[in-house]
């Protein structure tokens, strides 16, 4: 078989890496063959041509991996052991634990990973085609290199020509722009004379301009002044808001969800919100008992800095008995509940 050379060029420009003489089947470690993932190559197993590839594996979807021995040391070793198995037709070495996976069909999957792999599959090529493909290859790769000796040749005495137009080019443009240069500066010398002298007369009238408009506002603001007190004066005081409703605090743990009117409350200067029909979780509960009213246990909460919220029942307030959710370092998650409920410190709660 003879590998068609442009054809192996244009290849050789499509994603992929074509091997080195680190070929991995000619005994190279994996580290060194397939430095580059992407890395692609061929070679020539115990008499058998097989195509390899870095950074994929195999998979068959009726054999899976297909059969896996241990313990094998280099991809060449893998390679090795199809080789010498004529149901074998391709592969995949793994570097972790040194593992050589063998397939006895043709139709896998080859699969890319970027990971630590190397697959083979077996071709039909006869391996004394392969190796005079390699020696076209190497011909062809020594004509390449002498062709672009030539042409790194010619292009350096071109380059020396064009940079020596390019300072006589240069010279003479220098000149022209400091004569042009020259003569814009002049140009700008005797228009901003001219607009100095017209800046100063517009900053005059300006100021003039802004000292009218200075005198009109310390008037309007003295007038709007004079509105507002007056406005002031005839607006009555609101009345004084109770902190805490009489309705929420009478028989609250009954009251508390059904007539209070209440959703915020201010409590010895921390801010508390209602909750109703939820369960709380998310915390630890202590059980308070024989409370007077709720507004007792978020007292008690608000003075205590690991205390959440306080959660009840309404048939709870004979024993005056409400639930406290202290702090594990986690926030608090309500699910739906008709009969349970939660008022909560605003500055330490987190719901999730």
């Amino acid at each position: 078989m003879i590998l068609n050379l442009p054809l192996l060029v244009a290849l050789s420009g499509v994603g992929v890496t074509w091997a080195s003489a680190s070929n991995c089947l000619s005994g190279a470690s994996f580290d060194t063959c397939c430095a580059d993932r992407k890395s692609v190559g061929k070679g020539t197993v115990d008499g058998v041509v097989m195509n390899y590839a870095c950074g994929t594996y195999a998979k068959d979807e009726t054999l899976g991996y297909g059969a896996v021995t241990k313990g094998v040391a280099t991809p060449k070793d893998c390679a090795g052991l199809c080789a010498r198995d004529t149901l074998c037709q391709g592969g995949f070495w793994s570097s972790s634990g040194s593992k050589c996976y063998l397939l006895n069909t043709s139709g896998f999957k080859v699969l890319p990973s970027g990971g630590a792999f190397f697959q083979f599959k077996k071709t039909a090529e006869d391996p004394v085609d392969v190796d005079e493909c390699k020696d076209r290859v190497e011909s062809a790769t020594s004509q390449c290199n002498a062709e672009k000796d030539k042409i790194k040749q010619d292009g350096a005495q071109a380059l020396q020509k064009c940079q020596g137009d390019k300072d006589a080019a240069l010279s003479q443009a220098r000149s022209k722009c400091e004569e042009e240069k020259q003569a814009i500066r002049n140009e700008n010398a005797q228009a901003a004379d001219q607009a100095s002298k017209q800046c100063e007369a517009d900053k005059d009238q300006l100021r003039q301009q802004l000292a009218a408009a200075v005198s009109q506002y310390e008037k309007d603001k003295a007038d709007l002044q004079q509105q507002l007190a007056q406005c002031q004066a005839n607006v009555p005081a609101p009345p004084p808001v109770p902190a805490i409703d009489p309705i929420c605090e009478t028989n609250s743990w009954v009251n508390m969800c059904s007539s209070c009117p209440q959703d915020t409350f201010n409590i010895d200067g921390k801010e508390f919100k209602k909750k109703c029909g939820v369960r709380t979780v998310g915390a630890r509960e202590e059980q308070w008992l024989w409370r007077s009213s709720l507004i007792q246990c978020l007292k008690e909460c608000g003075a205590r800095g690991d205390c959440l919220g306080v959660g009840w029942r309404a048939a709870e307030g004979v024993n005056g008995h409400c639930h406290a959710h202290i702090s594990t370092g986690r926030g608090l998650r309500n699910v739906p509940n008709w009969n349970e409920h939660l008022i909560y410190v605003t500055d330490r709660v987190n719901f999730f």
